[in-house]
Formats: structure tokens, C-alpha cells, sequence
């Protein structure tokens, strides 16, 4: 188990009409091996790349920062999630997170309140983190690659101009 998770009972997030899609989401962001402690640790806040136009400004990172800190608090935090009624863990209600999800995603805004795909918001999810936490201030030029003919794949071979791409890529 991860050390966030260790010696605690399971948290679980509460429907906020129709959000199982949503709470199956990040229940497995939650449980990411690397993910959580990047987040719970605050090391995400060094890549925070709030003025990234393909991102949220920083949002949706931040939101799902403080989600993990609800769920999963220090030892001996006063804000640790209640036990709901009835249950036997504690659970949490992710009301700032889907705020800050309906207001970067228009699908979900919009259409607030409805069901989703899981897949679907995960993925949105993922991108979301990955453009807010993007350390690339200014993306470089797009450079138009030439096509290749067979005869000169064969001639000089597929790995070398997959070898001689990916060094482009890493420029």
C-alpha cells in the first residue's frame, strides 16, 4: 500500500446527483501509485503552469490537490473526512473539485447533474493535469517534416528516421 494510505480506512466520495462516473474517476487518480504523492507531497506546485492556454489554468491540478488532502489529511489532521451514516469508513463529498471540473469542462457544465462516461472524464481529467502542470512555457515552432519515399526508407532504414524524429522531438 502507499504511504498516504497506509493504516487508514478507505475513503469514499459522495454522489452529488449522478457523479459515480466522476467518483470512479478519481478513486483511481486517488489510488495512482506515483500520482497521489506528487499531489499530496505539493510537488506538483513547482510544474503549475496556470498561463498554459490548453490547460485550466491551474484548476483542475490545484482542485484535485485539495480533494487528496480532504481524503486522504496528515495523521492526526481535524479535517479528516467524517464517517457518513451509516457506513463504516468515511467518506467525502467532492463539491469543490466537481465545481472546478464544471467550470473547465462545458460537457459536464452544461450538463450538470447528468450522467457521464468514467472513461471519458478521465481521460479529460488527465489532460486537464497534463496541460496545467506542463513545464513548457512556449511550445516550439511547428515544423512541417517532409515525406519520405520507400526508396529512400529502404535505402537509409525505418529506425534511423525513427531515431532521427524522436531526437527532433526532443529538441
Amino acid at each position: 500500500a502507499q504511504r498516504h494510505m497506509q493504516h487508514r480506512p478507505p475513503v469514499g466520495l459522495h454522489n452529488l446527483g449522478n457523479t459515480c462516473f466522476l467518483n470512479a474517476a478519481l478513486q483511481a487518480l486517488a489510488h495512482a501509485p506515483l500520482l497521489a504523492p506528487y499531489f499530496l507531497q505539493g510537488h506538483f506546485v513547482r510544474d503549475l503552469n496556470a498561463s498554459n492556454i490548453l490547460g485550466t489554468g491551474g484548476k483542475i491540478a490545484v482542485a484535485f490537490a485539495n480533494l487528496l488532502r480532504a481524503m486522504f489529511p496528515p495523521d492526526g489532521a481535524a479535517n479528516a473526512p467524517a464517517a457518513g451514516a451509516g457506513s463504516r469508513g468515511r467518506s467525502y463529498a467532492p463539491e469543490e473539485f466537481y465545481g472546478a471540473l464544471c467550470e473547465a469542462s462545458p460537457l459536464i457544465g452544461e450538463q450538470r447533474g447528468a450522467q457521464q462516461d468514467a472513461h471519458e472524464v478521465l481521460i479529460f481529467l488527465l489532460d486537464a493535469m497534463h496541460e496545467d502542470l506542463n513545464r513548457t512555457r512556449r511550445p516550439p515552432p511547428y515544423q512541417e517534416r517532409r515525406d519520405l519515399g520507400e526508396e529512400e526508407i529502404a535505402r537509409r532504414g525505418e529506425e534511423r528516421y525513427a531515431a532521427e524524429a524522436w531526437h527532433d522531438h526532443l529538441k
